[in-house]
């Protein structure tokens, strides 16, 4: 067996590959330092079984000396490419089915509803003054972060509006760390 470091962390897990020296796929292990059961276990162990259309089959978590463990089979293919129709459309399918088909139970996953996002534009309004400060040296910055508080102020007028529409959405599990190198067609 050999052991290829993904990924080293320091404020973010720790994620390797074990290739076996018998066939089949290699192993992802991520390490999360805080010992916590991570939130990937319920999106790998409940949610993509469900989904139906391929993915990383989990395996276990292991938990020791203040530290958790996640293992998943590793999902080998082709890496995405944006600019390929047929990428595109793959991963809109699959997305589209993840957000459409599953029924997953909120309880098992983070709260990301409305309010989750309102507070995360009242952290961008707080700091908003002080990146004013260290980057408005001309009147064009100035004028973007202007725009862009106005535009803050916009949507937190509207928010009772779009709270209604969230309330009368299908809740869905949303992917929270879709980017390129994490897909494979």
């Amino acid at each position: 067996m050999t052991v290829e470091v993904l990924q080293e962390g320091r404020s973010a897990s720790s994620v390797y590959r074990f290739v076996l020296d018998s066939p089949g796929p290699a192993i992802i292990a991520k390490n999360f330092g805080d010992g916590s059961d991570p939130v990937e276990r319920n999106v790998y162990e409940q949610v993509l079984p469900l989904v139906g259309i391929g993915g990383p089959t989990f395996l276990g978590v292991a938990h020791g000396d203040g530290d958790a463990w996640l293992f998943t089979s590793e999902v080998t293919g082709h890496a995405y490419d944006e600019k390929n129709p047929a990428h595109r459309s793959a991963l809109a399918n699959w997305l589209g089915t993840l957000h459409s088909d599953v029924m997953w139970e909120p309880a098992k996953l983070p709260d990301k509803s409305s309010a989750h996002y309102l507070e995360l534009l009242h952290s961008a309004v707080a700091v908003m003054p002080a990146i004013q400060r260290r980057e408005a040296k001309t009147a064009r910055v100035r004028r973007v972060i202007d725009i862009v508080l106005r535009q803050f102020d916009r949507l937190e007028s509207h928010w009772p509006v779009l709270e209604e529409y969230c309330i009368a959405a299908p809740r869905t599990m949303v992917h929270g760390d879709l980017v390129s190198h994490n897909v494979f067609i």
